[in-house]
């Protein structure tokens, strides 16, 4: 049982149906996938900017740099919150940010 227990921890055989997958690769894993894709916030984040393309040739470090803004101006977050939790707020409140997009940056008003 130990045996067993071990090559489903290390991913050699599937998490969900204890098929042999292949060499281990040191997580759980299964070639089973029944949920929904993963969301990359970042990258919704990056074409709710760039709709129309980057006519103004914004930077990814740019974007970074208004996205931090937009954190603790807008948002209100500390200092030290991590970046993907920006993106997520950014995501599920689109029209929020579009808003104080617009208005704090008219100059690249591509939305």
């Amino acid at each position: 049982m130990g045996d067993i227990a071990d090559s489903l921890i290390n991913g050699e055989f599937d998490s969900l149906t204890g098929e042999y997958i292949g060499k281990p690769c040191g997580y759980p894993r299964s070639i089973h996938r029944n949920g929904p894709k993963p969301v990359n916030y970042k990258s919704e984040v990056y074409m709710l900017i760039f709709k129309k393309g980057n006519p103004c040739n914004i930077s990814h470090i740019q974007i970074s740099l208004i996205v931090e803004r937009y954190a603790h101006e807008e948002l209100k977050l500390q200092q030290n919150v991590k970046e993907t939790t920006v993106y997520k707020h950014i995501v599920w409140n689109k029209e929020r940010f579009k808003a104080w997009y617009l208005a704090t940056y008219p100059q690249y008003n591509i939305l």
